[in-house]
């Protein structure tokens, strides 16, 4: 490796030499790296925030969301991750921003949907309901259903349990939510979802950076 003084303000760089030259710099997560004397950095440092609030609800539609940090033009096209309260994260595509006071909406690439069915018999008081779709068969981990929510005309209630029952009954699952489902009535659709108000989210700084094969002090940032 060339004898070169490399200084990385970040997580993560992955640097191409090619006959002692530094030709090519991909960065992620990282605010800058200094690579013998020349600086180079993101457009933007990574942003953190929370969501504050889902102006449009949750729906079939895709997603829009408001963060409480300001976000610029530029992350249009960048990858959005969010960390859900069940511990699990997801990855989606920024199509659109626009500032709101101090804040700042964001039009995601999709619908926050996992699940969609439709109420069967509901029963105490709102806290159970039964359904035959819904909820994935297969899911990625264990606990993977913990946390999520149940939305159903725009009220939104944290699922407690999922019993699947047997073929044999009327329907297959059993589910009990943390609240009750105030105005909710058997035949009314649901969306399960892992977004919701309080969720954590993260947009990663990313550089990809190109010299000339003469000197290292001529990058081209793209």
């Amino acid at each position: 490796m060339p004898d070169y003084d490399i200084q990385l303000n970040g997580r993560f760089a992955a640097i191409r030499f090619r006959n002692g030259v530094a030709e090519h710099v991909l960065l992620a997560d990282t605010d800058s790296i200094t690579i013998d004397g020349t600086p180079l950095q993101p457009e933007f440092p990574t942003i953190q925030g929370s969501i504050v609030a889902l102006p449009e609800g949750l729906s079939e539609e895709k997603l829009l969301i408001e963060i409480d940090q300001p976000v610029p033009a530029a992350a249009v096209g960048r990858v959005l991750t969010i960390d859900h309260r069940n511990g699990s994260g997801s990855a989606w595509c920024i199509e659109a921003v626009e500032p709101a006071g101090d804040n700042t909406r964001l039009r995601l690439s999709r619908s926050p949907r996992e699940g969609y069915g439709r109420l069967g018999k509901i029963e105490q008081a709102g806290r159970v309901f039964y359904a035959n779709s819904g909820f994935p068969v297969v899911s990625p981990f264990d606990g993977f259903r913990d946390g999520m929510w149940i939305s159903v005309k725009g009220e939104r209630v944290l699922l407690e349990t999922v019993q699947e029952q047997s073929r044999a009954q009327p329907y297959l699952y059993k589910v009990t939510v943390l609240t009750p489902l105030a105005d909710a009535e058997p035949g009314d659709a649901f969306l399960l979802v892992r977004v919701n108000t309080g969720d954590e989210v993260i947009i990663p700084s990313t550089l990809s950076s190109t010299a000339s094969r003469t000197s290292v002090r001529n990058f081209a940032v793209f």
